[in-house]
């Protein structure tokens, strides 16, 4: 039994809670169904771009991608044609669950126009959190997050 058929079968209401590239899986995955809430902790909603700018740091075109099908970088990642088609060929075009976003504006994966930009498409609540960054790890920025997700889970 999958994760959402034991959760449609056990609970009334299911809500979501992701961070990261977790948001952006869960854009995908969940468009088509019920969630009474969900919670976006720096959320990736435009992995196009971020796969984009990976290949313009690292001197790739999209026809060498597609050519060699794996491509290496020196920043440590691998650029995979199959996953770029994919991105490209599926973008957030719905999304209509009551959201709540959760941004830091030195976030280094996801730019702050393109956060905005999708809070305003799909009426999404924005929380932008002055000097955090994409990894809430500091202690003021984690009592940030605890104080913000205390108020939109009541």
């Amino acid at each position: 039994m999958s994760l959402k058929t034991y959760a449609k079968k056990n609970y009334e209401e299911i809500n979501l809670w992701a961070c990261s590239m977790g948001a952006y899986f869960s854009l995908i995955s969940y468009t088509d169904e019920d969630i009474k809430k969900s919670i976006f902790l720096s959320p990736v909603v435009n992995m196009k771009i971020i796969i984009d700018n990976m290949m313009l740091w690292s001197n790739t075109t999209e026809k060498e991608l597609e050519e060699k099908l794996e491509i290496k970088t020196d920043f440590e990642q691998t650029l995979y044609w199959d996953y770029y088609k994919y991105v490209k060929e599926n973008p957030i075009i719905n999304w209509n669950k009551k959201t709540f976003v959760l941004y830091g504006n030195k976030d280094n994966l996801q730019d702050e126009n393109i956060i905005k930009d999708f809070c305003n498409d799909f009426n999404c609540s924005l929380t932008i959190l002055e000097n955090g960054e994409h990894y809430f790890h500091t202690e003021e920025q984690l009592e940030f997050y605890k104080n913000w997700i205390d108020k939109v889970i009541r």
